[in-house]
């Protein structure tokens, strides 16, 4: 198959998106699945929140120093952070779709 210069051209261009909506999508999915990994805050069940907190932070070498003291407050707050920062994450990645998009559409 023989493509003229304006036909290759297009081809490479909507190549090159498609690699980049590959890419965006799988750092989506990455990062959905590391949220996943992480404990959070669940109400009405402090006790199972704060043992899966307390284990995270030790399995990631965080000091007993630092997970004796666990309560409630910590926890929430954990939640709280994780939440804000994922969802950052995946804000920059939805706006870098939605410009990929009108850039594919001009």
């Amino acid at each position: 198959m023989k493509l003229g210069f304006q036909k290759r051209k297009r081809y490479t261009i909507s190549k090159e998106f498609e690699n980049e909506f590959y890419k965006l999508d799988y750092i989506h999915n990455y990062i959905l699945d590391t949220m996943n990994h992480i404990p959070r805050y669940v109400y009405g069940k402090p006790k199972q929140s704060k043992r899966l907190i307390k284990e995270y932070m030790l399995k990631n070498e965080y000091d007993e120093y630092f997970t004796e003291e666990i309560n409630n407050d910590f926890c929430e707050g954990f939640g709280c952070a994780v939440d804000l920062i994922f969802n950052e994450f995946l804000n920059d990645i939805h706006e870098k779709y939605d410009l990929l998009k009108i850039e594919e559409n001009t």
